[in-house]
């Protein structure tokens, strides 16, 4: 589970510069005497921003360790893993 985390974590920074780059993208080709046109590029840049917004507050939530204390009642194994059902993490065999 640990390395899923990691990969998600991966490809939400990827998209996250992405959104970014294309934002300062568009807002780089706007041109102030053509007001449609001007209109049109800060929304799409604006859109895109607010994605960026929403993907930093999803890989903050990825990033977060889990609260949870992993009581043996609530651990299982699976293919010779121990994990907590509780909060699905991967725990060390101790």
């Amino acid at each position: 589970m640990k390395k899923n985390i990691q990969i998600a974590i991966e490809i939400t920074d990827g998209l996250i510069k992405a959104h970014i780059k294309n934002s300062q993208g568009i807002r780089d080709l706007i041109n102030d005497w053509n007001s449609d046109t001007k209109e049109l590029g800060l929304s799409i840049a604006s859109v895109h921003e607010d994605v960026a917004k929403c993907l930093l507050v999803i890989k903050k939530y990825l990033e977060e360790k889990p609260k949870c204390r992993h009581p043996k009642k609530m651990r299982d194994k699976c293919k010779g893993q121990i994990y907590c059902m509780q909060c699905n993490t991967d725990l060390d065999e101790k």
